[in-house]
Protein backbone atom coordinates (compact mmCIF):
# COMPACT_ATOMS: atom_id res chain seq x y z
CA UNK A 1 0.00 0.00 0.00
CA UNK A 2 1.51 3.32 -0.72
CA UNK A 3 2.35 5.77 1.80
CA UNK A 4 0.44 8.57 0.79
CA UNK A 5 -2.91 6.59 0.01
CA UNK A 6 -5.10 6.64 2.48
CA UNK A 7 -7.17 3.15 2.60
CA UNK A 8 -11.08 3.29 3.53
CA UNK A 9 -9.88 1.24 6.40
CA UNK A 10 -7.58 3.81 7.45
CA UNK A 11 -9.91 6.94 6.58
CA UNK A 12 -12.24 4.78 9.23
CA UNK A 13 -9.49 4.79 11.53
CA UNK A 14 -8.91 8.55 11.48
CA UNK A 15 -12.28 9.16 11.85
CA UNK A 16 -12.33 6.82 14.68
CA UNK A 17 -9.35 8.51 16.92
CA UNK A 18 -10.59 12.29 16.21
CA UNK A 19 -14.67 10.98 17.65
CA UNK A 20 -12.82 8.75 20.44
CA UNK A 21 -10.39 11.28 21.03
CA UNK A 22 -13.43 14.66 21.48
CA UNK A 23 -15.48 12.53 23.44
CA UNK A 24 -12.71 11.29 26.11
CA UNK A 25 -11.49 15.07 25.88
CA UNK A 26 -15.51 16.07 26.67
CA UNK A 27 -15.19 13.30 29.46
CA UNK A 28 -12.36 14.53 31.00
CA UNK A 29 -13.89 17.96 30.92
CA UNK A 30 -17.09 17.09 32.81
CA UNK A 31 -15.19 15.12 35.29
CA UNK A 32 -12.40 17.25 35.74
CA UNK A 33 -13.72 19.40 39.30
CA UNK A 34 -14.68 16.37 40.75
CA UNK A 35 -14.02 16.54 44.45
CA UNK A 36 -13.40 13.02 44.72
CA UNK A 37 -9.70 11.87 43.65
CA UNK A 38 -10.85 8.54 42.23
CA UNK A 39 -13.13 10.99 39.54
CA UNK A 40 -9.92 13.21 39.36
CA UNK A 41 -7.82 10.36 38.24
CA UNK A 42 -10.17 8.95 35.65
CA UNK A 43 -10.65 12.53 34.46
CA UNK A 44 -6.66 13.17 33.92
CA UNK A 45 -6.16 9.82 32.17
CA UNK A 46 -9.08 10.52 29.68
CA UNK A 47 -7.26 13.83 29.21
CA UNK A 48 -3.51 12.06 28.43
CA UNK A 49 -5.82 9.29 25.94
CA UNK A 50 -7.62 12.10 24.40
CA UNK A 51 -4.38 14.30 23.49
CA UNK A 52 -3.01 11.11 22.13
CA UNK A 53 -5.85 9.87 19.90
CA UNK A 54 -6.13 13.34 19.05
CA UNK A 55 -2.38 13.91 17.97
CA UNK A 56 -2.19 10.54 16.05
CA UNK A 57 -5.94 11.90 14.16
CA UNK A 58 -3.79 15.38 13.30
CA UNK A 59 -0.51 13.75 12.23
CA UNK A 60 -2.80 11.44 9.74
CA UNK A 61 -4.40 14.14 7.86
CA UNK A 62 -1.59 16.14 7.78
CA UNK A 63 1.51 14.07 7.02
CA UNK A 64 0.50 10.09 6.76
CA UNK A 65 -1.06 7.36 8.67
CA UNK A 66 1.94 5.50 8.48
CA UNK A 67 3.63 8.13 10.16
CA UNK A 68 1.44 7.12 13.22
CA UNK A 69 2.72 3.30 12.88
CA UNK A 70 5.74 1.38 14.40
CA UNK A 71 8.57 0.20 12.06
CA UNK A 72 6.65 -3.56 11.66
CA UNK A 73 3.44 -2.34 10.89
CA UNK A 74 4.99 -0.22 8.93
CA UNK A 75 6.66 -2.84 6.84
CA UNK A 76 3.34 -4.90 6.83
CA UNK A 77 1.55 -2.13 5.30
CA UNK A 78 4.13 -1.81 2.35
CA UNK A 79 4.41 -5.39 1.84
CA UNK A 80 1.70 -7.06 2.32
CA UNK A 81 -1.85 -4.94 2.29
CA UNK A 82 -4.04 -7.56 2.45
CA UNK A 83 -2.30 -8.76 5.93
CA UNK A 84 -2.26 -5.36 7.29
CA UNK A 85 -5.50 -4.18 6.25
CA UNK A 86 -6.35 -7.79 8.08
CA UNK A 87 -4.33 -6.39 10.86
CA UNK A 88 -6.34 -3.15 10.99
CA UNK A 89 -9.24 -4.53 11.48
CA UNK A 90 -8.35 -7.30 13.87
CA UNK A 91 -6.84 -4.11 16.25
CA UNK A 92 -3.24 -5.51 15.49
CA UNK A 93 -1.63 -2.61 13.86
CA UNK A 94 0.86 -0.50 16.56
CA UNK A 95 0.83 2.91 16.61
CA UNK A 96 4.09 5.07 18.01
CA UNK A 97 3.34 6.65 21.51
CA UNK A 98 2.66 10.10 23.08
CA UNK A 99 6.44 11.01 22.86
CA UNK A 100 6.98 9.82 20.08
CA UNK A 101 4.24 11.78 18.50
CA UNK A 102 5.41 15.07 20.21
CA UNK A 103 8.82 14.44 18.75
CA UNK A 104 7.39 14.16 15.48
CA UNK A 105 6.02 17.17 15.36
CA UNK A 106 9.11 18.67 16.76
CA UNK A 107 11.13 17.33 13.47
CA UNK A 108 9.15 18.55 10.82
CA UNK A 109 8.96 22.21 12.66
CA UNK A 110 4.67 21.44 12.45
CA UNK A 111 2.95 24.46 14.20
CA UNK A 112 1.75 22.48 16.56
CA UNK A 113 4.49 21.39 18.19
CA UNK A 114 5.50 24.78 20.34
CA UNK A 115 1.72 24.51 21.59
CA UNK A 116 3.35 21.20 23.71
CA UNK A 117 6.53 22.44 23.92
CA UNK A 118 6.46 26.15 25.13
CA UNK A 119 3.20 26.86 26.11
CA UNK A 120 2.54 29.24 23.04
CA UNK A 121 0.34 29.02 19.72
CA UNK A 122 2.15 30.17 16.73
CA UNK A 123 -0.89 30.34 14.90
CA UNK A 124 -2.56 32.74 16.68
CA UNK A 125 0.38 35.08 18.01
CA UNK A 126 -0.73 34.02 21.57
CA UNK A 127 1.48 33.63 24.11
CA UNK A 128 0.70 31.26 27.22
CA UNK A 129 3.40 31.43 29.43
CA UNK A 130 1.60 29.75 32.08
CA UNK A 131 1.41 26.85 29.95
CA UNK A 132 5.59 26.08 29.59
CA UNK A 133 6.21 22.52 30.40
CA UNK A 134 2.38 21.85 31.30
CA UNK A 135 2.26 19.02 29.33
CA UNK A 136 5.73 17.46 30.50
CA UNK A 137 4.32 18.27 34.26
CA UNK A 138 0.96 16.83 33.35
CA UNK A 139 2.43 13.52 31.57
CA UNK A 140 5.10 12.76 34.47
CA UNK A 141 2.14 13.39 37.35
CA UNK A 142 -0.17 10.81 35.35
CA UNK A 143 3.01 8.43 34.37
CA UNK A 144 3.90 8.26 38.06
CA UNK A 145 0.24 7.05 38.55
CA UNK A 146 -0.71 5.09 36.04
CA UNK A 147 2.78 3.08 34.95
CA UNK A 148 3.82 2.94 38.41
CA UNK A 149 1.31 3.46 41.07
CA UNK A 150 2.53 6.17 42.81
CA UNK A 151 0.24 7.73 44.72
CA UNK A 152 0.12 11.39 43.54
CA UNK A 153 1.26 14.30 46.70
CA UNK A 154 -1.64 16.33 47.31
CA UNK A 155 -0.10 19.42 45.55
CA UNK A 156 0.21 17.44 42.23
CA UNK A 157 -3.36 16.49 42.90
CA UNK A 158 -4.10 19.88 42.77
CA UNK A 159 -1.67 21.03 40.01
Amino acid sequence: MPEDKLSAAEARVVQTLTNSGIYLLNNSIIHFTAQDRPAALLSVSNMQTAMELLLKSYICRLYHFEDILLPKSQSVRRKNSTLYLQDLAAGRVKTIGFQELKQFLRERGDIFSPVIDEGCCPCFGLEYDYLEGCFDKFQSIRNAFFHLGIETSDADSRW
